[in-house]
């Protein structure tokens, strides 16, 4: 018989479970008492693991009143390696968690070489709204020359609030 589940390991599967569901993340209540950023953590890193259930996890910590969480999505955005999917999720993650604040961190990769990191930064951008996102999107929106990505810029400005 396979030896007994220890509790972390228990928490890591719970939260698993839930992050299975799909869209939107779980509440963060029920993160938090089923394990909260360890167990999240613990998810994103393991490579075993499907690269969606990974990423929700990602994102699932900005739904965390966690510093931790935080600095993760941060570590994504900075990291040369990390996947436009982790880089996506990274984006709408900060956008929620922080607001304006995040309007500097996102608005960067409007410079991105990858069309759907520029279209993810430029949705996020019109979720958060306020007039540092809009003049980041105008700027872009002069100088983008990708079809696609200019839609997107349109939508965004039209979105987000003066």
């Amino acid at each position: 018989a396979p030896a007994p589940l220890s509790a972390a390991q228990l928490r890591r599967a719970h939260v698993e479970a839930l992050l299975a569901q799909g869209e939107p993340p779980p509440p963060a209540a029920e993160l938090r008492q089923s394990g909260g950023y360890e167990a999240l953590h613990d998810i994103v890193h393991d490579p075993r693991v499907a690269p969606g259930t990974r990423a929700r996890a990602l994102g699932a910590m900005a739904e965390l009143d966690d510093a931790r969480g935080i600095a993760e999505l941060h570590d994504v955005l900075n990291a040369p390696d990390s996947s436009p999917l982790f880089v996506r999720t990274a984006l709408f993650g900060l956008a929620r968690a922080q607001g304006a604040a995040a309007v500097p961190d996102v608005a960067a990769r409007l410079d991105s070489p990858d069309t759907t990191i520029r279209i993810a930064a430029a949705e996020a951008l019109g979720q958060i709204g306020g007039p540092d996102a809009r003049d980041a999107l105008q700027k872009q929106l002069d100088a983008e020359i990708d079809p696609d990505v200019r839609a997107a810029l349109q939508r965004a400005l039209a979105k987000a609030a003066p």
